[in-house]
């Protein structure tokens, strides 16, 4: 039980600043402090899971009274996070009056003491007395700020300690002058004042040499320091990489240039926060500085507040005036970032036919990234195949995963996941073998997207993402948090736990948000707006879209801007906004032209060609699916063989065209042999095998045998086995089943059928199924003879769908008027 005295006031707060591996003993001088009244923190009493603890442990520092440095052989050979918890105590030091004890070395076994520290006195806590002197040197400094202090020590071990008088110097303060009287002593001893004069000016010029010595040795171990740890960027170990950095800028705090390196160093590792802090430290340092160094601390500091246009004017110039390699890889970084990976690659040529330096790992990586930004994912494999012949994993082991975990996503992008997750678990591997902590988490959230694409509900993927942000959370990685997080969104939405998938996307939103990454929250509300597509929330994922398209605008990706300007052209498209759908579409299209994305077109020109089928302008859709010029300053998209560039979709697109243009049997044979083709495939996709069927029984009906309408009903009993996903190709599916079976006379079959068809169209607000729909109602009530009910539902339709634009439904109702009298003459006759 403490025995310090009642007082109103607080006990001395005193902040415990330790190794890891020192906390058994930094335990029991936490409890023997505690005990003599003091305040003591240390970080495992008081921190609880959800404290972001870096900031929390400088603003403890900060508000303590006074600091606790342990020193023992390990926390000096360690390189850790206790260094920045010096610094931050010595810069409050230094706000501190002359003679004011607040930082107090307290060695826990005999070793020198680190360089920063020497100017303070020390206790010695496994020497006899050792505590004692801490606890009295804490009494006083508890005395000169009217903190409570114990009127005695009493806990055990330790017998007895020194006195210390109030205001008198000792551990942890610097010597203090206390004149008195000096002026009449000096007149009265005006010779010996003379020589004491002359004494006082060679111990100051002694002094102030010798001052400038130990600061002159600050900055060579400082200048060691920077260039060690650039060299570790340099071969991609970023964790050796921060820490010299660290240890750079508290030798040499005043350096701008250290700071901003710091800050990449920082921003390699994921953790923007402390990236940007650095930045600014940087900033605030730089007026000295040449224009070669002034541009790089301008440039990092745009880079990691994600203001990329500005970081790459400030790079170029530093690249293409004063020719600073670094400069010039970081203007390549921010290319990349920003989408513009054809820039970033013409850089990079300008790179190595300057600087020579190919054997640069960081040159052939950023080159892959480049490929990556162009989705040229061949190129991209093989740059860091090279990478790793040249950087093999037995001599450079960090530099050959970095490569293998890039390529794995390479290779997953060109769906070849078996090929990739061998290469992200490889990665994986050597990070472990390495302590690359931040390595493997980002292997494990690549090998979770793998997992998730080859199976939607695998719980090893979930397990890997837990395991990734239960990484990169402590290491303060928060773009990698926010990916993680994203990812795992991805698969709640999967798992169609939209409540949990809210939760992580709205987490990354915040983290994209308070690290003022514009590009990344754009991506991100893209990518949720996708998920929101895939669960059939389609009024949701156009306002995610929208947003998305909003936040690209802030920013120069032009690829980002094409992306999500197609995505709102396919939910209008599916919402019944035609001429909307039609703007968005032609402009996607027009972007990737300019941008030759190639990827992406054959998709984008398929769903322009749905639209133009909607609309009934057939050959502008059969340009369009054929892989033709089908919009304004568009060119064609051919394959090297002469063949159309088609995508899945555009198949049985195809086959609907070639129905609606009544050839029929030459759309059953395409699509009989689609399906024989999408069988063999490694991983048959289901929703691609139910489109096609979906086509398939739909010829089959339009040639109108009973024998055709039974096999037709056989191929729709196959696409029900399937585990069909897409709520668009499953309302398709219900409304052909509905006419299979009113052309086989079951009509209360197939009213109930089209019934829960039309209810999922309008719950999903699918309109251009709402309308085809009501089509398939007038035409089963054509089929059953009721002929007044059918005319009306035709007319009915034909009217709504006409006036909305849906073109090709009204010419259908209208010849279905045509056939209805038709068959009523004919009945009349």
């Amino acid at each position: 039980m403490s025995l310090a005295s009642p007082s109103s006031q607080r006990p001395l707060k005193v902040f415990l600043c330790y190794s890891s591996g020192d906390k058994a003993k930094v335990r029991e001088l936490y409890r023997r402090l505690n005990e003599d009244g003091f305040q003591p923190w240390m970080d495992e009493k008081e921190l609880i899971p959800g404290h972001e603890f870096r900031s929390r442990i400088e603003d403890t520092v900060r508000t303590s009274d006074a600091v606790v440095v342990c020193i023992s052989a390990e926390s000096v050979a360690k390189e850790s996070f206790v260094n920045r918890e010096i610094r931050i105590a010595l810069d409050v030091a230094e706000e501190k009056p002359e003679g004011t004890i607040f930082v107090i070395p307290a060695r826990l076994e005999a070793v020198e003491i680190p360089r920063s520290l020497r100017k303070f006195e020390w206790a010695d806590l496994f020497a006899e007395g050792g505590y004692e002197r801490l606890a009295e040197a804490l009494k006083v400094r508890a005395s000169t700020i009217g903190k409570t202090a114990p009127s005695r020590v009493t806990s055990r071990p330790g017998e007895s300690g020194i006195t210390l008088e109030t205001g008198q110097s000792g551990i942890g303060a610097r010597p203090e002058a206390k004149p008195e009287g000096l002026w009449e002593w000096m007149r009265a001893r005006m010779g010996l004042t003379l020589i004491a004069i002359g004494l006082i000016v060679v111990l100051l010029a002694g002094t102030t040499y010798w001052l400038y010595q130990i600061r002159k040795q600050y900055r060579a171990e400082a200048t060691r320091f920077n260039a060690e740890g650039m060299e570790k960027l340099r071969v991609l170990d970023t964790t050796k990489a921060e820490t010299l950095l660290v240890q750079a800028v508290a030798a040499d705090p005043g350096n701008a240039v250290m700071h901003a390196n710091l800050a990449v160093a920082y921003g390699e590792r994921g953790n923007y926060k402390a990236a940007q802090a650095e930045a600014q430290k940087a900033i605030e340092k730089k007026s000295s500085l040449s224009e070669r160094d002034a541009l790089w601390v301008d440039g990092v500091k745009n880079e990691m507040n994600w203001k990329l246009q500005l970081a790459a004017v400030s790079y170029g110039i530093g690249w293409g005036r004063h020719r600073d390699t670094e400069a010039g890889l970081r203007l390549v970084r921010v290319q990349s970032l920003s989408g513009k990976g054809s820039s970033a690659l013409d850089t990079l040529g300008d790179l190595e036919a300057n600087t020579g330096s190919s054997s640069d790992p960081r040159i052939a990586y950023e080159k892959a990234l480049a490929a990556d930004a162009e989705k040229d994912f061949a190129e991209e494999v093989k740059t860091l195949d090279k990478i790793m012949e040249e950087h093999p994993k037995e001599k450079e082991p960090l530099i050959a995963a970095a490569a293998l975990s890039q390529k794995c996503w390479a290779l997953y992008m060109m769906d070849r996941s078996e090929q990739a997750r061998k290469a992200c678990e490889e990665a994986a591997s050597i990070f472990a073998k390495q302590a690359d902590r931040l390595g493997l988490a980002r292997s494990y959230a690549r090998q979770a997207v793998i997992r998730m694409s080859d199976e939607d509900h695998d719980p090893q993927a979930k397990k890997l993402l837990d395991d990734a942000l239960d990484i990169v959370q402590p290491l303060g990685s928060a773009i990698d948090e926010a990916g993680a997080r994203q990812n795992r969104a991805n698969w709640f939405i999967n798992q169609d736990d939209s409540e949990s998938a809210q939760i992580d996307y709205d987490a990354a939103a915040k983290i994209y948000e308070q690290i003022g990454s514009t590009e990344g929250l754009a991506a991100l509300k893209n990518n949720w707006g996708t998920g929101l597509l895939d669960s059939c929330k389609y009024v949701q994922a156009k306002e995610r879209f929208e947003s998305a398209s909003n936040d690209y605008e802030k920013t120069n990706n032009d690829i980002g801007k094409a992306t999500v300007t197609y995505n709102i052209g396919l939910v209008q498209l599916l919402l019944g906004d035609l001429k909307g759908a039609g703007e968005n579409l032609k402009e996607a299209l027009r972007k990737a032209d300019k941008l030759n994305m190639k990827l992406e077109k054959p998709s984008w020109r398929t769903t322009l060609g749905a639209l133009y089928m909607t609309q009934g302008s057939v050959p502008w859709a059969e340009a369009c699916l054929k892989g033709q010029d089908c919009y304004l300053d568009a060119s064609t998209w051919i394959k090297a063989d002469g063949t159309p560039e088609l995508s899945v979709e555009a198949y049985s697109d195809l086959g609907l065209l070639l129905i609606g243009r009544e050839h029929a049997g030459e759309a059953e044979r395409a699509a009989r042999k689609r399906i024989q083709e999408i069988r063999q495939e490694k991983k048959p996709d289901p929703d691609e095998e139910a489109q096609e069927r979906d086509v398939l029984a739909r010829a089959l009906l339009e040639q109108g045998s009973s024998k055709q309408s039974n096999e037709a009903k056989d191929t729709m009993a196959e696409a029900q086995t399937l585990k069909v996903r897409d709520c668009r190709t499953k309302a398709s599916l219900a409304i052909t089943a509905a006419r299979v079976s009113a052309h086989l006379k079951q009509f209360d079959l197939a009213r109930d059928q089209l019934k829960n068809a039309a209810g999922q169209a309008q719950e999903d607000k699918l309109r251009g199924y709402q309308f085809e729909a009501a089509l398939a109602e007038a035409e089963i009530d054509f089929l059953a003879g009721q002929f007044e009910a059918a005319e009306g539902q035709a007319a009915k339709v034909s009217g709504e769908a006409g006036a909305a634009g849906y073109i090709l439904i009204k010419t259908k109702a209208d010849q279905l008027i045509v056939k209805i009298k038709s068959k009523q003459a004919h009945k009349g006759s």
